[in-house]
């Protein structure tokens, strides 16, 4: 009976050890459920819009009001296409380029005053250069930022990289 009683005596430390270790090992595990969980908060946070960006080649045109905006040919910016490149000029749909001269950061506050103002108005097609900015308004109305990223004139071969916020 003795030889009976160590046996069970040591079965249940082992099992309590057991179930100790596995308790240890949990403390870990809830400790990174609880740094994921609050990194994914941090992750959620609202954060200043990054720029989206679009390339447009010779004679194609794009809807920015589309998420994951692509460009389709097209001779022309015309019902939902806001921005059409030929090739060597840009343009936009209802005269909706509008010459800006701020930073990218100032544009969520300056695009919709001088969208709303009418000002600085884009006359026609414009010739695009690298580094130069516009606000622009939609074909639905979306008021934003562009920035040509890149670009490239040539006729029937070339393309503009635009990168663009726009402001919902």
């Amino acid at each position: 009976m003795g030889l009976v009683s160590a046996v069970l005596v040591a079965l249940i430390n082992t099992s309590a050890q057991q179930a100790k270790g596995a308790d240890d090992r949990s403390t870990p595990s809830t400790l990174s459920s609880q740094s994921a969980a609050g990194t994914q908060q941090q992750e959620n946070k609202p954060a200043e819009a990054v720029p989206e960006q679009v390339k447009l080649e010779a004679d194609t045109a794009v809807d920015l009001d589309v998420p994951g905006a692509t460009p389709v040919s097209a001779p022309g910016p015309n019902g939902d296409l806001d921005l059409h490149f030929d090739g060597s000029n840009f343009a936009s749909n209802r005269s909706g380029l509008f010459y800006y001269h701020g930073t990218e950061q100032e544009a969520t506050t300056q695009c919709p005053k001088i969208v709303s103002e009418g000002k600085g108005t884009v006359p026609g097609p414009e010739v695009i250069f690298t580094g130069g900015q516009h606000c622009l308004r939609t074909s639905k109305g979306t008021v934003g930022w562009l920035s040509v990223n890149d670009v490239k004139i040539a006729t029937n071969s070339g393309y503009l990289v635009l990168n663009y916020k726009l402001f919902r």
